[in-house]
């Protein structure tokens, strides 16, 4: 009776193993399967071995009876395999994954790493890495310019105690609305080099063009049309008193430019173009006169819309 009730308690104790190594197979399976399929299949195929129904279904399923010894091999085996095929985890923390832009390298200080990010109205501090390079402070009016030293981002100025190893570097500033600038500068080893840059407005040039264009063009109708017919009206008068009503009335009439409200009005000597009842219109002259059907086809020509009238 001894050996029997001995026997029972070993078969439980056996049983009872069973079912906490499954439960801790199935669990390492859920873990696994997010980071290795493989690894999270093994795991199981284990749970299904050690948890005596399953084992039981299984052995009945293929009529393969397993011993106690081969079952723990097995399953020793299985979990060798899933181990080894979960992904090794690099404890390496990723200190930046973002796209704005770092005020300087990584530098080292008491074993650790820092890094300084700047901010668009704040002063850049950089720390010293060695005695051995030299540091570049770099200045601007106005202030929040984007800088980028030998094409790294360095974050907003101003920028100071800024490492840089001895030899040229390149500097490009930029801040919208004026004209970026690039400067090379030389800096030594243990030396601090200070850039100082003012930026000037930026300028459309092609705006300043077309203005001066329409002002021109402007002025040679007044002087052409205007001007013109007074002169010329001046010394009709000086030759005869008596003609100076008629011939003027008539010259008048004969510059008068009749105009039809579905097109679109410009002369040959400048690049605008007007609606039909803009002012600019009476002072073209007849054979500089352009008509266009449509906006389309007067900005394909290179015209533009009048400032005044809007075309």
């Amino acid at each position: 009776m001894d050996k029997i009730e001995q026997k029972n308690k070993k078969n439980i104790l056996n049983t009872l193993m069973r079912y906490v190594f499954g439960v801790f197979f199935l669990l390492s399976s859920a873990v696994s399967f997010s980071s290795s399929f493989i690894a999270g299949l093994l795991f199981f195929l284990a749970t299904l071995i050690a948890i005596p129904p399953t084992a039981t279904q299984l052995e009945r399923k293929f009529n393969f009876s397993m011993s106690g010894t081969i079952r723990f091999f097995v399953v020793l085996f299985l979990v060798i395999i899933a181990f080894s095929s979960v992904p090794h985890v690099d404890s390496t923390t990723v200190l930046n994954n973002s796209t704005d832009p770092i005020a300087a390298p990584l530098t080292s200080a008491n074993g650790g790493s820092t890094i300084e990010m700047p901010t668009s109205t704040e002063t850049s501090e950089v720390a010293t890495i060695s005695d051995n390079k030299g540091t570049m402070d770099i200045i601007t009016s106005p202030t929040g310019a984007t800088i980028t030293v030998d094409g790294v981002a360095q974050g907003f100025s101003p920028v100071k105690g800024l490492p840089v190893d001895e030899g040229d570097h390149v500097v490009d500033l930029y801040l919208s609305g004026y004209n970026s600038k690039t400067l090379t500068v030389y800096v030594t080893n243990s030396d601090t080099k200070t850039v100082d840059w003012t930026f000037t407005p930026y300028v459309d040039s092609s705006s300043t063009e077309i203005e001066k264009s329409e002002v021109t063009d402007t002025d040679k109708s007044e002087v052409t049309d205007t001007d013109k017919s007074e002169v010329t009206d001046t010394e009709k008068s000086e030759q005869s008193k008596a003609q100076i009503t008629t011939p003027n009335l008539k010259s008048t009439t004969s510059n008068t430019i009749e105009t039809d409200s579905t097109l679109l009005y410009a002369s040959s000597e400048s690049n605008v173009y007007h609606n039909a009842g803009c002012s600019y219109v009476q002072r073209i002259k007849p054979e500089n006169l352009i008509t266009f059907k449509s906006v389309q086809e007067a900005k394909a020509h290179g015209y533009r819309a009048c400032k005044k009238c809007g075309g």
